[in-house]
């Protein structure tokens, strides 16, 4: 069954509704695509998998797991499960995910050193990224999709605090390549959630459900000039845009 994360329910024109989020496991697209489902045409709760179940106008079955929910749509989406009459799902989901990520932080308190980076991947997507700084805080990063001329690039930043920044491979074989990074990166830790193996740099294997730890000197070279919100290089920092 195909999984959204970071999901979230959006009404559209004539009472009608779509689901919202990255997708895994989809016969037809890569993982970590960002998708709108088509209409949907059933909605029920899975007690027992702690999940909701979608059917879509197009024939598509989808499995929502609480946890995944997105955080920032939580209200927009709990206002139309509501209308959808799984109405206890959307304040089930919000505790999920925030226990969830408790859950996480107490995991990376654990597992990072100083200047060490985290990033949660979905196929070539990044999900989720973190960073610890000298004196042990994590900060979360932004995520953003810078849109190129001819390649878009993914940007795991944070304005005084860190930059890293990758090509997607783009053509299905879930493969990444970065164009930046940092100074003050020494590691970075790879968690491969989705139901496929990511290549890093063409060297580096990250199997299914495994996390891998790559070393600064497998990192990549520069390649281009690129803008840093670390190391001061802001000239061209403009232009981002989140997907």
């Amino acid at each position: 069954m195909i999984r959204l994360y970071q999901w979230s329910i959006i009404g559209i024109e004539d009472g009608m509704y779509v689901a919202d989020g990255y997708v895994s496991g989809h016969p037809k697209l890569n993982e970590g695509t960002h998708i709108h489902t088509s209409v949907l045409i059933e909605v029920a709760e899975d007690v027992q998998r702690h999940c909701l179940l979608l059917v879509t106008h197009s024939g598509n079955h989808y499995c929502l797991a609480g946890e995944d929910i997105s955080t920032e749509q939580w209200e927009r989406t709990e206002k139309n499960l509501n209308v959808l009459g799984v109405s206890s799902f959307g304040t089930y989901a919000v505790s999920e995910a925030v226990r969830k990520t408790e859950k996480m932080m107490r995991g990376l308190e654990k597992r990072l050193t100083e200047n060490e980076l985290f990033l949660t991947m979905l196929g070539e997507r990044c999900i989720k990224a973190f960073f610890k700084v000298p004196g042990g805080m994590i900060h979360e990063l932004d995520v953003l999709v810078h849109v190129g001329m001819f390649q878009d690039s993914i940007l795991c930043t944070r304005a005084g605090v860190v930059d890293f920044r990758y090509f997607p491979h783009g053509l299905g074989t879930h493969e990444v390549e970065t164009y930046h990074v940092s100074s003050n990166i020494e590691k970075n830790h790879l968690y491969n959630m989705g139901t496929a193996d990511l290549l890093f740099n063409k060297e580096i294997l990250c199997g299914v459900q495994k996390i891998v730890t790559v070393e600064k000197e497998h990192f990549g070279g520069e390649g281009l000039f690129s803008p840093d919100v670390y190391d001061g290089k802001c000239l061209l920092s403009g232009g981002t845009e989140l997907e």
